[in-house]
C-alpha cells in the first residue's frame, strides 16, 4: 500500500493575503464585516478543498483526493494497462483539467505519473514522488512489470 500527500503551496500562499485582509476587516472594521465573512468562507473553503493532494494505492484502486477528499478520483487497478513517470509541460498548469488525451489531477510542480487506462483513456496524477508512485502502482497492478 502507498499513501503520499503533497502540499499545494501555490493555493496556500495565494489565498493567505486575501484571508488576512478579510480577517482584518472582519475584526477591526466591524461595519464592513458583512463583506469579509463571505470572503473568509470562500477562500477558506478553497484552502480546505484544494490545499493538498493525497494519492493512495491499495489492493483495488489508485485514488487521488484533493484537500479533505470531497474532490477526488479513483482508478480501478484492473483498468490500468501501463504506468510511467512523466514531466508535464508548463502549460498544463495545476488543478483538474482535460489536457488533450485525458484528465490531469495536479496540485503543484510538473512531475506526474501517466496512467494508460483501458479503451485508450489516459490520466496524469501530479506528484513530487513520480518514481515511487509509478513503482507502487506497477507493484499493485496484476501483470505489470516494474520499470527500472
Amino acid at each position: 500500500m502507498y499513501t503520499h500527500t503533497q502540499a499545494g503551496w501555490l493555493v496556500r500562499i495565494a489565498t493567505t493575503p486575501i484571508l488576512l485582509v478579510a480577517l482584518y476587516i472582519a475584526s477591526v472594521r466591524g461595519g464592513d464585516a458583512w463583506l469579509a465573512i463571505p470572503t473568509l468562507g470562500f477562500y477558506g473553503l478553497i484552502v480546505v478543498l484544494f490545499g493538498s493532494l493525497t494519492v493512495t494505492v491499495d489492493d483495488t484502486h489508485v485514488r487521488a483526493a484533493f484537500g479533505i477528499g470531497w474532490v477526488h478520483k479513483k482508478f480501478a487497478l484492473a483498468d490500468i494497462e501501463a504506468v510511467e513517470p512523466v514531466r508535464n509541460p508548463w502549460y498544463y498548469f495545476w488543478g483538474i483539467r482535460y489536457y488533450g488525451r485525458g484528465m490531469l489531477y495536479n496540485i503543484s510542480g510538473l512531475d506526474a505519473v501517466r496512467i494508460q487506462l483501458a479503451e485508450g483513456r489516459e490520466a496524469r496524477i501530479g506528484t513530487d514522488e513520480p518514481t515511487a508512485l509509478a513503482a507502487a502502482i506497477q507493484a499493485a497492478v496484476p501483470g505489470q512489470a516494474p520499470t527500472a
